[in-house]
């Protein structure tokens, strides 16, 4: 059973109408039908996107990584730099060859002078700071 409406400001909470109204008495109404005449005054519940805030989509790899020629590429250029992320000096961890131009931008696939190489780290952080300049236009 539903809770009734005690509130001394409502009309219908002692049964009677306020004085200074003039309005005839009502009966008391149970809770959820008070309740319900507030939820009719809530604003829309679907909020508007804010697009300047919306994660962009995830990113897909170029088949081209997984080339042969890139691969190769890739392993000449550790065999002749060594094991260390060329950004921050960090040694023996998985290094990514990453075009200092991306292709996206016009950079060059198989030239060696623009790959360099970086741990995962450094590779993310200079990944993510390209997209979010591209997505600002």
């Amino acid at each position: 059973m539903a809770g009734w409406c005690e509130a001394t400001h409502c009309e219908h909470a002692a049964g009677t109408a306020r004085k200074d109204t003039g309005l005839a008495s009502r009966p008391r109404r149970p809770l959820r039908e008070v309740n319900m005449a507030r939820l009719t005054m809530l604003g829309p519940r679907v909020a508007t996107l804010d697009t300047s805030i919306a994660a962009p989509p995830p990113k897909v790899a170029d088949s081209f990584y997984t080339s042969r020629e890139w691969r190769e590429l890739i392993a000449s250029i550790k065999t002749e730099r060594g094991p260390t992320c060329q950004r921050c000096g960090r040694k023996y961890v998985r290094l990514f060859g990453d075009h200092t131009v991306e292709l996206k931008d016009g950079g060059a696939k198989l030239d060696r002078r623009n790959v360099v190489l970086m741990c995962g780290s450094c590779h993310t952080a200079k990944t993510a700071r390209a997209r979010a300049e591209r997505m600002k236009g």
